[in-house]
């Protein structure tokens, strides 16, 4: 990540700061997208439950990573959502979120992270540098995990 303007940050957006990242990124892979309902319950859900690593330029959000730490019976995180805007793309963004997601984790005694992704994003090829590993196909969509091996202490 080269852009000196980029400032990380972690759980700092409002609630229509992350409707307006979201609006703002191309949501082709998103299953809500046309679905005005389920996109707000979507985002009630994002900011009310999910830890979120924020990458911002200025007062804009560029960068999104969302997961939700909350399985305490399984402690596996699942990620929901990794959104970046698209002039920000190839900068190294996901991936920075992506491993403050993963330290975050490991920190707060997860040592198992899930997503889903559609099948067509190539986003994956980004997963897989992380070690995220696919464990199941469904549909369109799949499952890829990491398990972290070391904690943080």
């Amino acid at each position: 990540m080269q852009d000196s303007k980029l400032t990380y940050k972690m759980n700092k957006s409002s609630r229509p700061e992350l409707e307006q990242h979201f609006h703002s990124c191309d949501l082709q892979y998103y299953p809500f997208s046309h679905n005005a309902s389920d996109f707000s319950s979507y985002m009630d859900k994002i900011y009310s439950k999910a830890e979120r690593f924020e990458m911002w330029n200025g007062k804009m959000m560029v960068g999104l990573v969302a997961s939700y730490l909350n399985d305490d019976v399984r402690k596996e995180a699942f990620i929901t959502s990794v959104s970046v805007m698209n002039a920000y793309r190839r900068k190294g963004i996901a991936g920075v979120l992506l491993k403050k997601c993963i330290d975050y984790s490991a920190i707060n005694g997860f040592p198992m992270i899930k997503l889903k992704v559609h099948l067509d994003n190539p986003v994956i090829k980004l997963y897989k540098s992380l070690n995220f590993h696919s464990v199941h196909q469904e549909g369109s969509y799949l499952t890829m995990v990491l398990r972290i091996n070391k904690f943080k202490e």
